[in-house]
């Protein structure tokens, strides 16, 4: 029986091997508790062993400024240009995840607009700027995971893409990601994207901005200004923020501090799924706080090559989803079309018909879907395994 690739074809499409990190993960609910200690043991590993997929269609990440917000989303996404990062880059990454960073947006779009450098805490701008850039982080908040139709203007041919999913950094990103999330959900839309909303703040702000104006100054003797003056223009920076967000959507906001980790939406849910204080830690221990507590929720997966048979049909099983295939799994007629995170290996008596990657949600799904289709066309039983194993090893029988 042949599956396809062969190991020695596996082998040469398989990605380059490369050092990454063994991340042994204590899922304990402490992950979630704001000042919880952080157990992370590493060990180098090719990175081929194990890597990390996004479950979430959006992440949100928003805070105060000075928190790491930026530089944590730049780690887990790839980004980070800072060469300090590089080994926490190469154990933290997620891969198949785009970053999107709406302050970039906004400096840029200023810039255009206005044809001067950008003084982030000074410069004032068009509203009406603010209001479209608000606009499009909705829009791409709703769109996420529905099929796009794509037409081949040579010849006509029609095909869906879907987009990959986003990490969204900006300062109002998480209040509009609970904003869109519960009215998709409110309107029965099964078909919602799943937003999973990261808020970074510290339990003892003064300290943080002090850090932050202190180390300004070291960088920078000769700026003219105080300790006292550049905390003062750092606070008002950030209650400014505060104030636009509450008279922009008072009927959402109701006078709430959009960086309380507490917030609530009008119906009394938490704006942030996922809060991490990062008063008194390093970066390190800030960018292993927001992978693990990503991993806790299971907005990303970890996919390790042991967890796939070592045959022909295991290989091929792991290179589907070491390629972010997308999960078959339907919801109202359509594809679920989030990565696949293993595969349902479908036999018809002794042989292996197809291997259909799924999400961490759309096993039974499948299932279901392939008992229909055989029910009426085959005398064999239809047997169910995963991840190249065979139905007695590993299986899921029908």
């Amino acid at each position: 029986m042949s599956t396809g690739l062969n190991r020695t074809q596996y082998n040469k499409l398989a990605i380059k091997a490369e050092k990454t990190y063994n991340i042994e993960l204590n899922m304990a609910e402490a992950l979630r508790t704001n000042g919880a200690e952080f157990s992370v043991q590493t060990e180098a590993e090719p990175i081929s062993e194990r890597f990390f997929l996004p479950q979430a269609d959006i992440i949100t990440v928003s805070g105060p400024h000075h928190t790491f917000k930026t530089a944590a989303a730049e780690v887990v996404t790839g980004r980070s240009k800072d060469p300090r990062n590089g080994n926490i880059q190469r154990q933290f990454r997620i891969r198949g995840i785009e970053l999107t960073e709406v302050g970039r947006w906004i400096r840029n779009a200023v810039e255009r607009q206005t044809g001067r450098p950008f003084e982030d805490s000074l410069m004032d701008y068009s509203a009406g700027l603010d209001a479209l850039i608000d606009a499009e982080q909705e829009k791409t908040m709703r769109g996420a995971r529905i099929p796009q139709l794509v037409i081949n203007p040579s010849n006509g041919d029609m095909s869906y893409k879907t987009e990959k999913p986003v990490m969204v950094e900006g300062r109002y990103s998480g209040f509009l990601g609970a904003k869109v999330s519960n009215e998709l959900f409110g309107r029965g839309r099964k078909y919602a994207p799943k937003i999973e909303r990261v808020l970074f703040y510290s339990s003892d702000p003064q300290a943080l901005v002090k850090d932050a104006a202190e180390r300004y100054l070291k960088d920078n003797p000769g700026s003219g200004l105080t300790l006292d003056e550049l905390m003062e223009i750092e606070i008002n920076r950030e209650l400014k923020i505060v104030r636009k967000a509450q008279a922009t959507w008072p009927k959402d906001i109701m006078g709430q501090d959009i960086y309380d980790p507490d917030m609530v939406t009008p119906d009394g849910k938490p704006v942030y799924t996922i809060k991490i204080d990062v008063a008194g830690k390093t970066p390190h221990q800030i960018f292993e706080e927001f992978f693990m507590g990503l991993l806790a929720r299971q907005a990303i997966v970890q996919i390790k090559k042991s967890d796939f048979s070592d045959t022909e049909a295991g290989l091929e099983a792991l290179h589907k989803i070491r390629s972010l295939s997308r999960c078959q799994g339907l919801i109202q007629q359509y594809h679920c079309n989030r990565y696949g995170e293993k595969t349902i290996d479908v036999y018809i008596g002794d042989y292996l018909n197809d291997q259909i990657p799924v999400c961490i949600e759309h096993a039974g799904n499948v299932k279901k879907r392939e008992r229909q289709r055989f029910a009426s066309s085959f005398n064999y039983g239809i047997n169910f395994s995963q991840n190249g194993f065979p139905p007695n090893e590993n299986s899921i029988q029908s």
